[in-house]
């Protein structure tokens, strides 16, 4: 746990070099990796790949497809670091909602990528249609888990000011 936690650590430092529009889009895809890498998946995707060697009959291709995936789940992450960049951080100043906005803003993008994965593995696409339903469930959880997400926006601590000082 250490190791992740340096390794966050090290991240973040240079995340923290980029230019200001292209940090959330970092953090994004960041926090997406750092969530693999806390549930173990520098242990298990060995082990996968051990797996898909010995028993697939087209392990190039589901190898292939293994990697797809996780890639494709750290660039929706950054997606929706995009997403906040380019909209969330300016919905967040608006009244007492902005910041649950702001949070459903940021998760709809990467739960939009996350529903439109292929995981049923009937076939060897990386993307499936969505039909009504995954629409009103996608639209549900961009709500919860936003809403999870702005109260982290709502308990960010603005800058504190000392008496007369503007902001410049």
């Amino acid at each position: 746990m250490a190791d992740i936690m340096s390794f966050g650590e090290a991240l973040e430092r240079r995340i923290k070099t980029l230019p200001e529009f292209f940090q959330p889009i970092a953090y994004g895809a960041a926090v997406i990796l750092l969530f693999m890498g806390a549930r173990g998946a520098l242990i298990i995707i060995p082990i996968a790949i051990v797996y898909v060697l010995l028993t697939s009959s087209t392990p190039l291709a589901d190898l292939t497809n293994g990697a797809a995936f996780l890639l494709t789940a750290i660039a929706a992450g950054a997606l929706a670091g995009l997403s906040y960049t380019l909209i969330g951080r300016y919905v967040k100043r608006v009244g007492p909602l902005g910041p649950y906005l702001a949070g459903i803003v940021t998760a709809a993008p990467y739960l939009s990528v996350i529903f439109h994965l292929d995981t049923n593995r009937t076939s060897h696409a990386l993307f499936q249609a969505m039909d009504k339903v995954d629409y009103v469930f996608l639209a549900a959880f961009s709500i919860f888990f936003g809403s999870i997400i702005g109260v982290a926006f709502r308990k960010k601590k603005e800058p504190t000011r000392r008496n007369g000082e503007h902001a410049t």
